[in-house]
């Protein structure tokens, strides 16, 4: 070539215009990314009028209802002879009409996993979809390193902008810590002793949550499967003698009575049963089968299921006062993806596109034949659901929990899922609606101020434009969501999802994640 000074000064030409469009279109995203749905003005005083209360607590509907709320709290209900006789006044009242209408408390999503991106991207969508409640299962691994999970702190700063009104979002009711899964299985910013593989390590795992400030603690430790037996029990122990609980999976190696009996208070996935009702669950304590490729041990646990086992376990959770958050979705979601039926769902629109390519990644993991093995998992899926029926029947507390943020489950739209669910394998209406309010304030033993229409509990409310326990599904016929001295309308809520879809096509998360992967390549 005569002269390649020209090529290069082309070439360099055109990088600069590569790189120029590059920033012009992160700098487009990022300017439409940062744009914010305000929050509603906060109203001191409100009033809804003749409107019918779902009373969530002895599951019955109240017509002709006025719920008077002052400060973000119930302070009247009263049916209409009575609020004719005494109607509150003050200057400022703000009157909605309710007439046609239908009262409940805000929904509560007991299994959500955070990320640093949840405000902006899960927060509104929980909101829009009447969640206005939730429990954070896990933490970050360690406070002084980068991590895509959020550590205590963030969350307590979280819950703070939402109490101010300056960020819209669900209460983090109480966080769980990062899974305690056994040496074998430790992430690799864990502190040594968060594995709890001996006695000594567990006592410094329970000492060392128990010792964080009473605004950082967590509401439980979250258990996973590979814990040793005996750091297990010693676990449960500590924590009990120190104001913690355990919750979260059963552990693989110690089964479900024995947890259960320990003092275990809480555990999520309907596949629990379907381990411990099986005739081969001793093998499996033992490590027995867990090589298998999943489609052959869901097949093995379907031929092996004794229902008479199964009944043993219902009773024993309802004896020992024990909750369950069954996260349906996550297995449905697993055959549907088989299937090839997740991707054009409705909801699909909010997810952000890196982690609906994550999601894609993870069902094709599943299985290297679909097409053969869908309908175990299939089978796998109503079976573990018609257990959950069962438990419930037999007095079980049962809790609406999601997994969100799990594979193609967007949160806030799943809860609605997540109930139908429910309701589709066999429980009533009215119990999957208390199973999402008051159920979950009971575990958190906070009935006195939250789960129900009542007067001196704080205004979680969802107004409804049509009675969700003629049809469930009517929970998503938002006519406002109410949060306090909040109340979100109608074109609210529709410019809270309009700006989550927006922000689920916009590069600017990637960005975020892609800087902090960077400080923490070996541990985010």
């Amino acid at each position: 070539m005569p002269n390649s000074t020209p090529l290069k000064a082309v070439l360099y030409k055109t990088l600069l215009l590569i790189l120029s469009l590059a920033a012009v279109t992160l700098l487009v995203s990022a300017c439409s990314y940062y744009q914010k749905v305000p929050a509603p003005t906060p109203v001191d005083r409100y009033i809804i009028e003749q409107v019918t209360l779902i009373d969530v607590v002895n599951q019955k509907l109240l017509t002709n209802r006025f719920v008077t709320v002052d400060d973000g709290r119930i302070v009247q209900i009263s049916a209409w002879d009575t609020h004719k006789l005494n109607p509150p006044s003050h200057p400022n009242l703000r009157r909605i009409d309710g007439r046609g209408k239908y009262l409940m408390p805000g929904l509560w999503d007991m299994h959500t996993v955070l990320t640093r991106l949840s405000p902006e991207l899960d927060y509104p969508l929980f909101i829009a979809h009447g969640v206005t409640s939730i429990r954070s299962n896990l933490t970050c691994p360690h406070q002084d390193r980068v991590s895509l999970y959020p550590c205590f702190a963030q969350k307590q700063q979280w819950n703070q902008r939402v109490a101010q009104g300056q960020l819209i979002g669900p209460r983090i009711r109480g966080s769980g810590t990062f899974p305690v899964n056994g040496a074998d299985h430790q992430h690799p910013d864990s502190p040594t002793w968060h594995g709890a593989d001996s006695l000594e390590q567990a006592e410094t795992l329970v000492d060392y949550y128990a010792s964080l400030p009473e605004s950082l603690r967590p509401f439980f430790i979250k258990n996973y499967n590979w814990v040793k037996p005996d750091a297990y029990f010693a676990m449960v122990n500590m924590a009990q003698n120190r104001g913690l609980e355990i919750g979260g999976h059963m552990p693989r190696k110690v089964g479900l009575e024995p947890s259960v009996l320990a003092g275990q208070r809480s555990f999520a996935h309907a596949r629990l049963f379907m381990y411990e009702c099986s005739s081969e669950a001793q093998a499996l304590r033992e490590g027995k089968h867990w090589d298998l490729p999943l489609a052959q041990l869901y097949q093995l646990l379907l031929d092996t299921h004794d229902p008479a086992l199964c009944d043993q376990r219902y009773q024993l959770l309802a004896q020992h006062n024990v909750f369950l958050s069954p996260t349906l979705l996550t297995r449905r979601n697993d055959y549907l993806g088989l299937q090839g039926q997740l991707t054009s769902r409705p909801a699909n629109k909010f997810g952000h596109y890196l982690f609906t390519l994550e999601w894609r990644e993870e069902i094709a993991g599943l299985s290297d034949t679909p097409e053969q093995d869908a309908p175990v998992f299939d089978q796998f899926y109503q079976a573990a659901a018609a257990t959950i029926v069962r438990a419930h029947h037999e007095g079980a507390n049962l809790m609406v929990g999601t997994d969100a943020n799990d594979i193609f489950v967007i949160p806030g739209a799943s809860i609605h899922e997540e109930m139908l669910e429910l309701n589709r394998a066999g429980i009533d209406n009215f119990d999957v609606l208390t199973a999402a309010t008051h159920t979950p304030a009971q575990y958190f033993r906070q009935t006195d101020d939250a789960g129900s229409v009542a007067v001196g509990k704080q205004a979680d409310l969802l107004l409804l434009n049509a009675n969700p326990v003629e049809n469930i599904q009517h929970t998503q016929s938002i006519h406002m969501v109410l949060q306090g001295r909040l109340i979100y309308d109608e074109t609210t809520l529709a410019a809270l999802k309009n700006r989550a879809r927006a922000r689920a096509k916009s590069h600017w998360p990637t960005v975020k994640l892609l800087f902090w992967w960077a400080q923490n390549p070996g541990g985010f």
